[in-house]
């Protein structure tokens, strides 16, 4: 399993969107973030409850996990990471 397996198109996306609304809040929590690493199964579809770590892991492969879930030609986002 790839490291951008690790969720589904629909986590993906509601990650994507929770983002959106509250990036203020999220680059808040990356300040204090340690070693970044994804969220267990039962969190991964709820991103208001990441933990720092979470967002680090998930802003980094972010573009990764685009391109394997939507295709390289999609764009969810022009103000995602």
């Amino acid at each position: 399993m790839t490291e951008t397996a690790l969720i589904t198109a629909s986590q993906y996306h509601a990650a994507c969107a929770w983002y959106d609304m509250h990036r203020a809040h999220v680059d808040k929590l990356l300040a204090g973030a340690g070693a970044p690493y994804p969220p267990g199964r039962e969190d991964a579809g709820h991103p208001g409850l990441w933990k720092p770590e979470h967002w680090a892991w998930f802003l980094c492969h972010a573009e990764d996990m685009r391109k394997e879930l939507m295709g390289s030609n999609f764009s969810f986002s022009k103000t995602m990471v």
